[in-house]
């Protein structure tokens, strides 16, 4: 399944800058490709990644209808540029905490972010340096629903700096978006 975008994937995209570096942009989970699309637009060379071919696919055409060039690659998270470095990642990962209870809901890939709602968030956080190229940044988006504490802190103890660049207060919840860049070594 593959999700549409909402309120989080326009924040995230309303966020993407202008191109700078080396113009190499990672759309991580792409889903529909959205965030890619819009930074595309601005000028970034952009790599659409995600785990479901069809979401890949869906990106893809999204790309075509624009006219838009792109490279689409499935594997999950880092997996498909292992070894590549971007001025931007852009993630919008499954954030909702979950339960077992959720676990035979058809569409929970889309959604499911673990008991605390930051599971894969945290996960690409620890492999974000790796990523990054000089200068280089990972715009995050999180929800006041999961554990936002968490993910910042991982960021810490994996040698980068976390800050809150945007919001959005939903009736139910308020997203935000995090930049993640390695800390200064003076």
């Amino acid at each position: 399944m593959v999700y549409s975008p909402a309120e989080d994937s326009w924040l995230l995209a309303e966020h993407v800058p202008e191109p700078f570096g080396s113009r190499e942009f990672l759309d991580l989970g792409c889903g529909t490709g959205v965030v890619g699309v819009t930074a595309a637009k601005k000028g970034w060379r952009v790599t659409c990644t995600d785990l479901d071919p069809l979401a890949v696919e869906s990106a893809r055409e999204n790309f075509e209808q624009h006219g838009l060039p792109g490279e689409f690659l499935v594997g999950n998270l880092f997996e498909p540029v292992r070894g590549r470095r971007f001025d931007v990642i852009a993630f919008n990962p499954p954030y909702l905490p979950t339960g077992p209870e959720d676990k035979k809901a058809e569409d929970r890939i889309v959604w499911d972010g673990g008991p605390d709602g930051a599971r894969l968030a945290v996960e690409a956080v620890k492999s974000a340096g790796d990523h990054l190229a000089p200068g280089g940044v990972m715009l995050l988006l999180a929800s006041s629903l999961g554990n936002v504490k968490r993910i910042v802190r991982t960021a810490g103890e994996s040698g980068l700096t976390a800050r809150v660049i945007a919001g959005k207060r939903l009736f139910f919840e308020e997203l935000v978006v995090l930049e993640i860049a390695r800390k200064n070594t003076f």
